[in-house]
């Protein structure tokens, strides 16, 4: 088993790297294709890899999952799912540009230039949602706060990590806070920032509005999100310096691989803020033991739920097609099936519980074969089109914040199904806040126009 698992694996590595040449000047640059490709290198290719040459790891590391049911042949149908599924999304993207150019390719880059088109419209319409949004979140803070502070009293200083889970959970259940604080409120104050790094004004209200973002985001004792969350504080402050020449930058540059050196940092604090790894003695153990086990927590985890979703479609259940959508739920009148859950229950010796996977697996899922492959098309075609119609946006202010977020919609889709990535984890939201600022999409008239975007082949 050892060898035809760690066989699977090297075929992968060599895939991966295979894919990642081929295609090297879209992946290069920093857009929509290439974010989704390297989203789903780091959150799940690296936990199969892993998985094949020591599988032992995960089984040791997941005490209450029963990984054990996980066979070689639901390890090589994961894979095939996953690796075809890339290449699918990216070949439909290519095939797109080929069919709207020509036969010719278009290597794109997300930002050009820091934002120039600041108007004194747009200053105002900011700080007005801004201090509205502020308010509702006071709001509704003091409405949760006896959870709240049962969950930090208890659960963080406490160390009782079952009261954190108790407390995220019941503050989930109030759909209002958990949107504002995990959508709005960070939508709003990434846009405040940038506003204070291209004007230079606001400083202080823009710092104090952070501190507001972090505070109400860890009030969710959901740690993903605050580290997505500081992760687009610094690309919003990565893209907003005006000395650096972005529209031909590379992505792997000195600044870049310093920015995700402070997020790790940033990761570990937040794992020993949850009290994570408390029982290790010397400091250097206590930060190994953070970094392995922030790692295994945030990637591992949603890796082996891939395993988990090759093993139990179509063996343990049925596709189950749109059965999962609770809007279709409601508007048909039946029960929707609620296939993470289900998945978690059967893996799990607890009860109560989820699995997350992402869209290409979900799309197997759900439609079995013929739907997996229509689905990575249809992915393919309309990354392709939200990548063209976002960098022809005008370089104004809210049109920067809105590419940000652009990237958080395509991660989640590493991690989700398209329409939880759209209505779950906010991208529709992410839409409707930019809309609140009334911008408007003003394209140019040819994509060639476009110089700090687009390099013809």
């Amino acid at each position: 088993m050892f060898m035809a698992d760690s066989g699977i694996a090297i075929i992968l590595v060599i895939l991966i790297l295979l894919i990642g040449v081929s295609f090297r000047k879209y992946l290069n640059k920093l857009n929509l294709l290439s974010f989704f490709f390297y989203m789903t290198i780091v959150f799940n290719f690296l936990t199969l890899i892993i998985w094949g040459f020591d599988r032992d790891y995960f089984i040791t590391a997941f005490p209450s999952f029963k990984l054990y049911q996980i066979t070689t042949t639901s390890f090589l149908k994961a894979s095939i799912i996953i690796l075809g599924g890339l290449i699918i999304v990216i070949l439909s993207y290519i095939l797109a540009d080929l069919s709207a150019y020509k036969g010719q390719l278009k290597f794109r880059s997300l930002f050009g230039t820091s934002p120039k088109d600041v108007s004194p419209y747009i200053i105002k319409r900011i700080l007005i949602v801004s201090i509205a949004v502020a308010v509702i979140q006071s709001i509704l803070i003091i409405t949760n706060a006896d959870q709240i502070i049962e969950g930090f009293i208890l659960g963080i200083m406490g160390g009782d990590h079952s009261v954190i889970m108790d407390a995220r959970q019941e503050l989930n259940s109030s759909y209002i806070f958990f949107l504002w604080s995990i959508n709005i409120l960070p939508f709003t104050c990434i846009s405040l920032y940038a506003l204070y790094r291209v004007v230079g004004k606001y400083k202080v209200y823009a710092r104090l509005y952070i501190l507001l973002t972090v505070a109400s985001i860890l009030c969710t004792f959901f740690k993903g999100h605050l580290i997505i969350f500081i992760a687009l504080l610094l690309l919003a402050k990565l893209y907003t310096d005006k000395t650096s020449m972005l529209a031909n930058s590379q992505l792997l540059t000195l600044k870049n691989v310093q920015h995700i050196g402070l997020l790790f940092v940033f990761i570990i604090s937040l794992y020993a803020l949850f009290g994570i790894a408390r029982e290790e003695s010397s400091i250097l153990n206590i930060v190994l033991s953070l970094g392995e086990t922030a790692s295994s927590r945030i990637i591992g985890r949603l890796g082996i739920s891939i395993l988990m979703y090759g093993h139990y479609f179509p063996e343990a259940a049925d596709h189950y097609g749109f059965a999962n959508l609770n809007i279709f739920s409601k508007i048909f009148d039946y029960a929707a099936y609620l296939d993470t859950k289900e998945v978690f229950r059967y893996f799990s010796i607890q009860e109560d519980g989820s699995v997350a996977i992402n869209a290409t697996m979900d799309f197997y899922a759900a439609f079995g074969w013929p739907g997996w492959i229509l689905g990575c098309m249809i992915l393919g075609f309309g990354i392709n089109l939200l990548d063209k119609k976002i960098i022809l946006l005008d370089n104004n202010l809210p049109n920067f914040v809105i590419k940000l977020y652009s990237l958080v919609f395509v991660y989640y889709l590493t991690q989700a199904s398209v329409f939880r990535a759209a209505l779950g984890y906010g991208g529709l939201f992410f839409v409707a806040m930019w809309l609140a600022m009334r911008i408007t999409i003003r394209q140019k008239k040819k994509l060639a126009q476009s110089k700090d975007s687009l390099t013809p082949v």
